[in-house]
């Protein structure tokens, strides 16, 4: 069976504007964010979304709420498989403080969304590893109830690039308050479709 999905990545933040990394330290939208949050939910609320999962930093919770300002589902269920990938020592820094190496890895992964699979085998020093972001995708998308259908799922720009690189065929770039919308196959376990909302 097929199942339609929705990735958001959260609104804008301080951090997001002063293009420092935030990785899964806790920073909150700021007024654009919120500003896009709520353009995001006018075009969202007449797609039927039935269900909202947010991860449980600030920015994705917030920016699920203002959503569900406009969607109305009963309520948001909050997952931490679904936060933000962990930069370790790359967090609160901005690019320019990276070494050479750190921004080919950097440039490959998030600015270029390379979908080459070897990068799933890198982490940032005392970071995550993307092939673990990936299987916390992976086990999320199991954890889904079979009856869940239309489900809108708020994360962040990274988590959203690990979770699809081994599904897609182009680049795939992740602004703030963008919506890819994709097809799940319970079956196969498989993503496709998709569709930028």
């Amino acid at each position: 069976m097929k199942k339609t999905f929705y990735f958001v990545r959260h609104g804008e933040t301080d951090w997001n504007s002063l293009g420092k990394i935030q990785g899964q330290t806790d920073i909150p939208l700021n007024e654009n964010g919120r500003a896009q949050a709520r353009a995001l939910a006018s075009r969202l609320a007449g797609l039927g979304i039935e269900h909202i999962y947010s991860s449980p930093l600030l920015r994705a919770k917030e920016t699920a709420n203002i959503i569900n300002e406009k969607v109305g589902v009963e309520r948001i269920v909050v997952n931490p498989l679904i936060k933000e990938v962990s930069f370790g020592d790359l967090e609160g820094k901005v690019y320019e403080e990276f070494t050479d190496e750190f921004k080919r890895l950097f440039d490959a992964i998030i600015r270029n969304g390379d979908n080459d699979l070897k990068t799933l085998c890198v982490s940032f020093p005392n970071g995550e590893c993307f092939h673990d972001v990936f299987g916390r995708f992976q086990k999320f998308m199991q954890s889904i109830p079979d009856d869940e259908d239309n489900v809108l799922i708020v994360s962040h720009g990274a988590f959203i690039k690990a979770s699809l690189v081994k599904y897609l065929t182009e680049r795939l770039s992740v602004k703030n308050c963008s919506c890819i919308k994709f097809k799940y196959d319970t079956e196969t376990k498989v993503l496709s479709d998709f569709m930028c909302v």
